[in-house]
């Protein structure tokens, strides 16, 4: 009993709780266009906006593509941001060479850096490319703090075994940080969907949700463009909630 209440409540605060914050905004924002009078934008006309998206084989082959790109950047970025952590907790060289190209990408403005790429590349590698250099030195700030809170002791305990590198970042460091980096993975994936829309609706990537943003802006279509937003919130959320799951799920063992 106490482990489905455990598994209840954590339903509730990962999933059942932001849904209901989302029903209360709909709510609020019915009442809302009611008293304005206008029919145009309301929820109603949004969800009939929706309902005509998901009969559309456009659409679900924009969300692919948007979400393929996503898993994409997401998944070169996270991988070349923990090697690139690793390293640099391993040796003090690799730190400071990065420390300045870190600081440097995070100042570059995104829409200067998609406007340069497309110029080079086409508009749907390009959207990949800016997703991939804005998500690196996000994942290797949160990595690296976590690379360095390996216990020494282990480490030098396993070399004291004969273990070498290559045998102490297996056995020691990634059991070690493996909660924390699945963590940051599944809330990085979110993220990733978020920065590869934007930088498809200002590149107009074709077949993308962001083109598709673009079109319903250009042609006032202010219920598809919600309906659109909408799509990518509900995604969003579904993945934060099902990776709060997986975190507590993981957390359970150690507190045990």
């Amino acid at each position: 009993r106490r482990l489905m209440n455990r598994k209840t409540k954590e339903i509730y605060k990962s999933v059942l709780f932001p849904i209901g914050v989302l029903l209360s905004a709909l709510l609020i924002w019915e009442v809302t266009s009611i008293a304005s009078g206008k029919a145009e934008g309301s929820p109603a006309s949004t969800m009939r906006a929706v309902m005509v998206l998901f009969g559309q084989q456009t659409f679900w082959r924009a969300l692919s593509a948007t979400l393929l790109r996503s898993l994409i950047s997401f998944a070169v970025s996270f991988l070349f941001a923990l090697i690139f952590a690793i390293m640099s907790s391993k040796v003090d060289t690799v730190r400071r060479i990065l420390a300045p190209i870190i600081t440097t990408i995070r100042c570059v403005p995104t829409m200067a850096v998609v406007l340069i790429l497309i110029v080079t590349f086409k508009a749907s590698v390009a959207t990949v490319i800016v997703g991939m250099l804005v998500l690196f030195p996000t994942f290797y700030s949160a990595l690296l703090p976590v690379v360095d809170s390996v216990d020494k002791q282990m480490l030098e305990a396993a070399e004291v075994y004969g273990a070498n590198g290559w045998q102490k970042i297996v056995y020691v460091d990634m059991p070690y940080m493996r909660n924390a980096v699945i963590e940051n993975a599944l809330s990085g994936i979110s993220l990733a969907i978020k920065l590869i829309v934007s930088a498809e609706v200002i590149s107009q990537a074709a077949r993308s949700i962001g083109m598709m943003m673009q079109d319903s802006r250009m042609y006032l279509q202010s219920d598809r463009l919600i309906a659109l937003t909408l799509v990518i919130v509900f995604i969003c959320i579904l993945i934060d909630g099902v990776g709060k799951l997986v975190c507590s799920g993981l957390k359970k063992p150690n507190k045990e």
